[in-house]
C-alpha cells in the first residue's frame, strides 16, 4: 500500500464512502481503504454510505496506524 501510493500523496483522490465511523468515514479506494477524521472533514457535510467522495490524500503512513495507513483531508 506504502509504494502504492506514496507517490500520490498530496494530490486530490477519488473514492465512496464505506462506511461511517465513530472519528471519521472509512473510504474504499479500490481494493485499499483510507481514513477521513471528521476533524479534517467539512464542518455539517453528510456522508452517506456509496456516495462517491473527492478527497486530499494528506498522509500515507509506512506502518498502520490502528487499521488506516491513507489518512485524508
Amino acid at each position: 500500500v506504502y509504494d502504492l501510493f506514496k507517490n500520490k500523496q498530496g494530490q486530490i483522490i477519488i473514492g465512496t464512502v464505506h462506511k461511517s465511523e465513530r472519528n471519521g468515514i472509512s473510504v474504499k479506494l479500490g481494493d485499499v481503504y483510507a481514513f477521513l477524521p471528521y476533524s479534517l472533514s467539512i464542518p455539517g457535510e453528510k456522508f452517506a454510505v456509496g456516495y462517491t467522495i473527492r478527497a486530499l490524500l494528506k498522509d500515507v503512513l509506512l506502518e498502520p496506524q490502528g487499521d488506516n495507513q491513507l489518512i485524508l483531508d
